[in-house]
């Protein structure tokens, strides 16, 4: 099981969101841009299946990309 990095995350986040177009920043509302709650759930499954320990409540909570990278690599 290899750990979570941030390119990877941002990654992963573009690709579900094809017509959200330019960098993703760290203060960007990811629901805002279009990121729907089957993509979170999708994103969570294969996170959780790496080690992470996030919930889906924690992540629309704060649905930012500074957020998630909090949650996701400490």
């Amino acid at each position: 099981m290899s750990k979570l990095n941030e390119t990877e995350i941002k990654k992963q986040l573009s690709d579900l969101m094809p017509f959200h177009q330019g960098e993703i920043h760290d203060s960007d509302n990811l629901i805002a841009l279009g990121l729907d709650s089957m993509s979170i759930l999708k994103l969570l499954n294969q996170w959780r299946s790496r080690g992470a320990d996030v919930s889906f409540s924690a992540l629309v909570e704060e649905p930012t990309l500074a957020a998630w990278k909090n949650k996701l690599l400490s």
